[in-house]
C-alpha cells in the first residue's frame, strides 16, 4: 500500500472512533472508510464484489488478517451492529461501529449493489 494511501486510511479510521459523538464521522465518512480502507488491505473472503453480501456469521478479513468487518451482537444484548474489529485480539476489540446509534434487532446484511452502493 502506498504511504499516502495508508495515511489517508489511518486518518479516516481515527475520525470514526473519536471520543465525542459530534467529532465522529458521519455515514459519508463510513462509506469513505470502507471504500478507501477495506479494498486496500483486503484478498480469503477479503473483498466484496458487486452484488455480493456479508451477513450473519460472515466477515471480511483484511489481507494480513489484522482486521475484520462484519455484524456482531455484544454479550447479553439482542442488538446487532456492523463494525470493524481487531481480528487477532481474542476479545475482538472493536475499532469502529457503523450503526452505534441505530442498532438492528436482527442480524443485518451488507451488500455492494450492482451500481456500487453499499446497502445495509
Amino acid at each position: 500500500m502506498p504511504p499516502n494511501e495508508a495515511l489517508r486510511c489511518i486518518h479516516v479510521g481515527l475520525l470514526c472512533v473519536q471520543e465525542y459523538p459530534f467529532d465522529r464521522s458521519t455515514i459519508i465518512g463510513w462509506i469513505l472508510c470502507v471504500f478507501m480502507f477495506l479494498p486496500s488491505v483486503c484478498t480469503s473472503l477479503d473483498t466484496l464484489a458487486l452484488e455480493e453480501s456479508v451477513g450473519a456469521d460472515q466477515t471480511l478479513i483484511s489481507y494480513r488478517g489484522t482486521f475484520a468487518l462484519g455484524f456482531f451482537s455484544p454479550e447479553n444484548s439482542k442488538n446487532f451492529f456492523l463494525g470493524i474489529w481487531y481480528n487477532t485480539i481474542p476479545k475482538n476489540l472493536k475499532v469502529w461501529v457503523a450503526n452505534r446509534g441505530s442498532p438492528l434487532d436482527s442480524p443485518g446484511v451488507l451488500t455492494l449493489s450492482a451500481d456500487g452502493n453499499l446497502v445495509v
